[in-house]
């Protein structure tokens, strides 16, 4: 939970002490995003830590971040306000999987029912989604094999990535581009469509937040020509495997190389 609780935390806030308690024997001490990115990259490093388990503790996220959003003074405001049906309702709300370059904070998708006898003693932050995803560990990457499991693994992660980040030392950790092209290998040769689509648009996302970042220059996503020479010896999955590489990165098609077309040849008798 400390690895990926995306907390709001603010200098004047009066929820201080229910977050300590709820993080009780355990200290708890704001990080930023690099000093989390580091600790939540070790905690999905690590054997034990599964979907499953991160699932298990949305529900908890959800009511600390719901404490800071809601900045009550308990001494001057009676409210009525069931802070375990609103958690269920902001994860029933939630569940689109994010493009990396469009991603924007998730706004609350329902008016929360307050009765408060002083207006003046609330106070409103903008709400986040309680749970951000700042890294992909190595072992979601590569596949070697892509199970069923791993596969849901990488959409499950993604679709909680919600980053506003300008360093570029951040998205040199964000995720291995060296995994991420054993990963795309792995899934062209066993022939997974649904983790090549989801790692090559991981890759492009990295490639646009990374290279251009670097180079200050915005520069069209590539793939190295091996990969279509090699999806085209795929037998009855080339052409499906060859479409999802096509769509994502068309300038890195061989214009010249004999093996592809011989196979394009065929393909069209």
């Amino acid at each position: 939970m400390l690895a990926f609780w995306n907390d709001p935390a603010r200098e004047d806030d009066d929820s201080q002490d229910t977050i300590r308690r709820m993080f009780r024997p355990f200290r708890y001490i704001p990080m930023d995003n690099l000093e989390r990115q580091l600790f939540q990259l070790s905690v999905l490093s690590c054997r034990w830590c599964t979907q499953e388990r991160i699932e298990a503790l949305i529900r908890r996220m959800t009511k600390l971040s719901l404490h800071r959003w809601i900045s009550i003074s308990k001494h001057r405001v009676t409210s009525h306000f069931d802070f375990d049906a609103m958690a269920e309702s902001i994860e029933r709300g939630h569940g689109t999987v994010h493009h990396l370059r469009y991603l924007q904070n998730v706004p609350l998708p329902f008016t929360p029912s307050l009765e408060i006898n002083n207006l003046e003693t609330l106070s409103l932050l903008p709400l986040q989604f309680p749970i951000s995803v700042l890294a992909f560990p190595d072992k979601v990457l590569r596949g070697s094999p892509w199970t069923e499991s791993k596969v849901r693994f990488l959409e499950f992660l993604w679709q909680y990535v919600m980053i506003a980040e300008n360093r570029l030392e951040f998205w040199l950790t964000f995720a291995s581009r060296e995994s991420i092209q054993e990963g795309i290998h792995s899934a062209i040769s066993e022939h997974n469509l649904r983790a090549l689509r989801d790692i090559l648009a991981l890759d492009d996302s990295c490639y646009q937040s990374h290279d251009n970042r670097l180079h200050q220059v915005l520069k069209p996503y590539l793939l190295p020509e091996e990969y279509f020479i090699i999806a085209s010896r795929q037998g009855e999955y080339a052409t499906a495997i060859l479409r999802l590489l096509v769509r994502a990165a068309p300038l890195s098609v061989p214009s010249d190389d004999p093996e592809l077309t011989e196979w394009a040849i065929k393909y069209t008798e």
